[in-house]
């Protein structure tokens, strides 16, 4: 190429019974190529890919994002004695809750196995 650089795009290609061969350039908006050869659909869709590209560059821009509604509230119980031990509760509390399923996964799986005895 000269006076640029070269650069790798993914292009799928697919026989089509109707159309032959098609080619779609994954990363850019580009139609579909079709052709009758396989070797044709690519060589179409590297023509389309430069001539998007011929004459154009890239640009970033930058966008105000609007925060989070939650986001003010984040980290307000930082360094709280009392809600670290809300957590150390509702942690105890899972680890109960889970050994009961477990327990009763369990025995639901003994009643199984005693149901499918003859």
């Amino acid at each position: 190429m000269e006076g640029g650089t070269s650069a790798t795009y993914q292009v799928l290609v697919r026989e089509d019974a109707e159309r032959g061969y098609t080619a779609r350039v994954l990363s850019l908006p580009l139609p579909e190529i079709s052709a009758r050869t396989e070797a044709e659909a690519i060589a179409g869709a590297q023509a389309a890919i430069a001539d998007t590209l011929r004459g154009a560059r890239v640009v970033e821009v930058d966008v105000d994002v609007p925060s989070h509604p939650w986001a003010a509230l984040a980290g307000i119980y930082e360094g709280d004695e009392q809600f670290e031990r809300v957590l150390e509760e509702i942690e105890a509390y899972r680890k109960v809750l889970s050994s009961q399923e477990l327990a009763e996964w369990d025995s639901d799986r003994g009643a199984c196995r005693a149901d499918d005895r003859p």
